[in-house]
């Protein structure tokens, strides 16, 4: 069976997961022994990158072969995101006083985040049995075969009409 022209400008399911991967690595590491402020700082910018990448893994699975890979790649880089940000904001330790409301501020920026995104996939699922018919009815119509431009009534001249049978007997 041949490949559609669509699926020859996707991506492999195991490419698109080393080059997400390979990225956020290259990134994470650069915050951590780059930034030159406390380990709170890195740690924030690596959860809120690891949320940027979720995002982004999501948005990309219409180019992968495999959208499932997109999916499970995002809900991952969103799971981490989510973790780094809460571990930071309620384990990590600082004596000064003035962290107290960026810990909490951060605390409510991360549950409004996470209520958001709750709130989308929960609107996202109540679309996949639509999804599902619709990528039926797509089997369906790729599996017919092409139409000829002469199968077209715009390619054909109008046939005249039948004459009227005026009931069995022979015309004078």
């Amino acid at each position: 069976m041949a490949a559609s022209p669509t699926a020859a400008r996707r991506l492999s399911g195991a490419v698109f997961i080393v080059v997400m991967l390979a990225i956020a690595a290259v990134l994470f590491y650069l915050v951590w022994f780059l930034d030159s402020g406390t380990p709170f700082t890195a740690l924030v910018a690596i959860g809120i990158l690891a949320l940027l990448f979720g995002l982004v893994a999501y948005l990309l699975r219409a180019f992968v072969a495999e959208p499932v890979i997109g999916q499970v790649i995002s809900w991952g880089f969103l799971g981490m995101g989510f973790v780094v940000l809460f571990a930071t904001a309620g384990l990590y330790n600082d004596p000064s006083v003035a962290f107290v409301p960026t810990r909490i501020g951060l605390l409510l920026g991360t549950l409004v985040l996470l209520a958001v995104t709750v709130l989308g996939f929960y609107w996202r699922s109540g679309q996949l049995p639509a999804e599902a018919e619709r990528k039926a009815e797509r089997k369906e119509w790729q599996a017919r075969p092409a139409a000829s431009a002469f199968d077209y009534a715009a390619a054909r001249p109008p046939q005249p009409p039948p004459p009227p049978s005026s009931g069995g007997g022979s015309a004078p």
